[in-house]
């Protein structure tokens, strides 16, 4: 199978601490604009075209495994599964809001 990419994302109690870590304060990872907010809201960094972490707190209909600090999904992205995806509505709206075409 061939690799096109991979989309991971958390929610976690220290998603703050995590995206610091990756950010600027860390590791140096250019961080996708998300608008200016009074707290921490989430972060997005793009690692490709088709790649990219996504690291969100803990919020209403939006929370970490009740039995874990942190629930996580990977995502992967094949010539099959894109094929698949790609023309679906939610499929488009989702790099869309990623910023990806």
């Amino acid at each position: 199978m061939k690799l096109l990419g991979i989309r991971y994302c958390t929610v976690s109690k220290q998603a703050e601490a995590i995206a610091s870590f990756l950010g600027a304060a860390g590791l140096g990872l250019p961080e996708r604009d998300m608008g200016a907010s009074e707290s921490f809201q989430g972060a997005v960094f793009p690692a490709s075209d088709s790649s990219w972490v996504e690291v969100w707190p803990e919020m209403d209909g939006f929370s970490a495994m009740p039995c874990s600090r942190s629930s996580s999904m990977m995502q992967t992205l094949s010539p099959r599964t894109r094929e698949r995806t790609d023309s679906t509505p939610k499929a488009r709206w989702m790099r869309m809001a990623n910023g990806f075409t």
